[in-house]
């Protein structure tokens, strides 16, 4: 039973907060339908509801599905596929099939997700998205970036693995992308045409007065050859 709380204590959603994650922009919320294979203790059928929904929170929600290829935040519209329970040999429990509509966190590489500071060192601050997930930010230079607690940031999801029992998530600041983009060299604008055959000039006369100044100096001494080393010359 604690885990059953734990886990609703930390991913339980209301319908209009998954959708409005499902539909802004960027969003890493999918809503999806899928079927899924339940079994449960005969004593689940006095109150079938309640057991039901406990088989929810403790088998799928919170947990990541190959199938869906993400983890369920939460499951809707719970119907079940047939009027009967299979019972199997040697097995007390009854098996079940369910059709549902499954809100589906899938992160995407490169998309810019919002979240919620919760810790800042010296080299790195961790963000959670979705009220659960934790993401892990590197700082490249936080002389540069002023971050505090509580704060919401907009970041771009750089990796990720969910397959683990704890989904690592990766993300690096969308200011920090910013600026490596802009570092570019300026841009030299000449708006009378005329100067372009200046520069070309002088850049003739700098080369001229390099010549002129190589000619002028003594001629350096001839390098030794070194050992081992023969010149063909053609007679």
């Amino acid at each position: 039973m604690s885990k059953i709380r734990k886990v609703s204590k930390y991913v339980k959603y209301t319908e209009q907060e998954l959708d409005d994650y499902k539909d802004a922009a960027g969003s890493c919320v999918k809503k999806m339908s899928a079927n899924f294979h339940l079994n449960f203790l005969p004593s689940g059928l006095k109150d079938f509801k309640t057991a039901l929904q406990k088989l929810l929170l403790y088998k799928l929600i919170g947990t990541y599905d190959d199938v869906l290829e993400g983890i369920i935040l939460d499951i809707h519209n719970v119907k079940l596929i047939g009027s009967s329970a299979a019972i199997r040999f040697d097995d007390p429990k009854l098996h079940i099939d369910i059709s549902s509509d499954c809100y589906i966190f899938k992160p995407i590489t490169g998309a810019i997700v919002r979240g919620t500071v919760r810790h800042v060192s010296s080299s790195q601050i961790c963000v959670i998205i979705y009220r659960v997930f934790s993401v892990y930010i590197k700082l490249l230079n936080k002389s540069d970036v002023k971050l505090e607690v509580n704060s919401e940031i907009e970041f771009k999801i750089k990796a990720f693995n969910l397959e683990h029992m704890y989904p690592y998530i990766e993300g690096e600041l969308v200011n920090s992308i910013e600026s490596k983009n802009n570092l570019k060299r300026p841009k030299i604008e000449i708006e009378d045409p005329g100067e372009i055959e200046n520069v070309v000039k002088l850049i003739e006369d700098i080369k001229k007065d390099e010549c002129s100044d190589s000619a002028s100096m003594s001629p350096s001494k001839p390098k030794k050859r070194k050992k081992g080393v023969t010149f063909k010359t053609e007679e």
